[in-house]
């Protein structure tokens, strides 16, 4: 084999693994959960939308594209495709009555009963 050829091959094999271990950003810590393939509203004006989210120990941990997000999945990360749905912040009710909502059954949230058709395809679109 010609001196040349051998040099190509060693820089082929060179480059092959330098590439092979470089990253345009390191990853950073893995998440607990992240959530891909949404239309994720994030109520922040640099950012208004997104399609992933990493959490981790409930607090944010990543926001951005699937792509990017799939970067903090771990061996014991929970992964959920959202399927396109939409995803917002929560809504918090600050005005509660705890003591008097059981005298009212109408008033209660079934979390265990089906999620009305209507509802459900507002989400899917």
């Amino acid at each position: 084999m010609s001196r040349e050829r051998v040099t190509a091959i060693v820089l082929l094999a060179g480059l092959c693994l330098a590439a092979s271990g470089c990253s345009a950003e390191p990853v950073g810590e893995m998440a607990d959960t992240v959530y891909t393939n949404g239309k994720i509203y994030t109520v922040n004006e640099d950012q208004p939308w997104a399609e992933a989210v990493a959490i981790k120990d409930g607090k944010l941990l990543k926001v951005g594209s699937s792509a990017e997000i799939k970067r903090r999945i771990g061996d014991s990360t929970e992964t959920v495709d959202l399927e396109g749905r939409f995803v917002m912040p929560g809504i918090v009710d600050l005005h509660v009555h705890p003591f008097a909502t059981p005298l009212f059954n109408m008033m209660n949230l079934d979390w265990n009963s089906r999620i009305p058709p209507t509802w459900a395809r507002c989400w899917r679109s």
